[in-house]
């Protein structure tokens, strides 16, 4: 059941240009715009609106797909974080591991932005940090399924931001986004968020709904101006129905010595009339979401690389296919005459079984002599080592192998993760892994974790066997 669609007027013919899907999901509608891109520039083709279980079966297959989650945050608080810590990645696992301490169930995706107000030279540095309960986020994304052609996910406040830089030059401003009951209030600074909140309004009858959004607008903006003292906001951004209410508008303005802006993505979106951008503004924000602001699941990331790796070894399997096919005359011509060599090297060995010279026994017992000896080398090859730690290898490849016998050996596995979640989740397998080879404890491990590079090291060796003379004391 399709609710809502804009007519499109004209017929679109572009040339070098990629079709691409941008939807934002409420909790019972998602907005779909689909548009063509070349370049920077968007030509709108089609909008439609969908209940949110019939969504999934219109974007089956389609690439290309930006999406923006009108979802609460789980998470907004300050974290001061070291000054010390300087890389951005380091930050991110600092700030992980901290709310993990609060919230050791929960598996966040999150973003982070230095607090406004801030000087250089402080031991601790405060954080504005956003994030998500991913298990939740799962959960809503569900009902768009095609995880592999996802290309970008993130939050309201986030798409708002997106397209506010988009469209407005200032270096400094307010915007507001209304839809129905949810007002979001976002303040920028040099294109970066530092602050951010979202509003739903209880009102439960038209009449006060409006008096209601333009009071909450303007305590916020009240609240920004004692919060952020050393910015002085002249420009305020409105969008969504906001937008096209002069009554909200005007009891703001009463309040607050503003500029009033409004977004007007038609700038660089063709074939979008003006009353329709304002019903898609946080759609159209999903489609210019940079990397640093998106809020992916590693679940969805594994899929595509996965999917990834599985066009390439298709393709790969079509090479060798083809090379195997072109090549098969010639490996049976080779065989062929594998066979007739094989023949005359059988009569050979006919030949000489025949001219076999016999041994006396004694000179025969010192060949079996030798023989064993090289058999008890072999009975202690470094290889069944090997193969008895096979599941930790196949987890992850040794750095180094000293051998000398079966009881005097060591083999180090050493790994650098890219997040501390990544490293919690290695240890847990190989610690798992190694419990059930080493059942009969004839192997022992020393663990180091370095959680300032992210690296885990594991040294494993025989175990060391109790001497009779100990053995002795304690029985004693």
């Amino acid at each position: 059941m399709k609710l809502g669609k804009i007519d499109i007027k004209h017929s679109i013919n572009i040339s070098f240009s990629t079709k691409v899907y941008a939807v934002s999901i409420t909790k019972e509608y998602a907005f779909v715009m689909v548009l063509k891109r070349k370049r920077d520039e968007y030509i709108l083709i089609d909008s439609e609106t969908f209940p949110i279980d019939e969504v999934a079966k219109y974007l089956k297959n389609k690439k290309n797909i930006y999406v923006n989650i009108d979802q609460e945050l789980d998470f907004y608080e300050n974290i001061k974080v070291p000054s010390s810590i300087k890389n951005s990645k380091n930050i991110k696992n600092f700030i992980f591991y901290k709310i993990k301490e609060t919230n050791p169930e929960m598996d966040v995706l999150l973003n982070y932005n230095r607090s406004p107000n801030q000087t250089e030279d402080i031991e601790e540095i405060s954080y504005e940090v956003r994030a998500v309960d991913e298990k939740k986020y799962l959960e809503t994304l569900k009902s768009i399924g095609n995880f592999e052609n996802i290309r970008s996910i993130t939050v309201s406040e986030y798409s708002l931001l997106n397209i506010s830089n988009k469209c407005i030059k200032d270096k400094e401003f307010i915007s507001v986004y209304v839809q129905a009951k949810r007002i979001v209030v976002i303040a920028v600074k040099e294109e970066n968020l530092i602050f951010s909140r979202t509003i739903d309004v209880a009102s439960s009858t038209p009449e006060t709904l409006q008096m209601e959004i333009a009071e909450n607008i303007t305590q916020t903006l009240s609240y920004i101006g004692t919060q952020i003292r050393d910015i002085r906001f002249k420009t305020l951004v409105i969008s969504g129905s906001i937008a096209l209410d002069d009554v909200i508008s005007s009891q703001i303005t009463m309040y607050n010595n503003m500029n009033i802006s409004i977004l007007y993505p038609n700038t660089f979106i063709k074939n979008l009339a003006p009353l329709d951008a304002q019903e898609h503004i946080l759609t159209i924000g999903a489609l210019l979401t940079p990397k640093s602001y998106r809020f992916m699941p590693e679940t969805i990331l594994g899929l595509q690389q996965y999917e990834k790796v599985s066009s390439l070894l298709l393709f790969s399997s079509v090479l060798i296919l083809c090379y195997t096919f072109y090549a098969l005359f010639d490996e049976y011509i080779r065989y062929s005459k594998l066979l007739e060599k094989n023949h005359n090297l059988k009569k050979s060995y006919l030949l000489a079984l025949k001219n076999t010279k016999m041994f006396p026994k004694g000179e025969l017992k010192l060949y079996l002599d030798h023989i064993e000896r090289v058999k008890t080398y072999l009975d202690d090859a470094p290889v069944d080592i090997l193969i008895e730690l096979k599941d930790l290898i196949e987890l992850s490849r040794p750095v180094s192998f000293s051998y000398k016998s079966s009881n005097s050996f060591e083999i180090v596995f050493e790994k650098k993760f890219k997040g501390l979640k990544e490293l919690y989740n290695y240890e847990k397998i190989f610690s798992k892994k190694f419990d059930k080879i080493n059942n009969h404890k004839k192997f022992m491990e020393k663990v180091s974790i370095n959680y300032q590079s992210l690296t885990y090291s594991v040294k494993i060796s025989p175990a060391a066997k109790k001497s009779k003379k100990i053995v002795a004391k304690r029985k004693l």
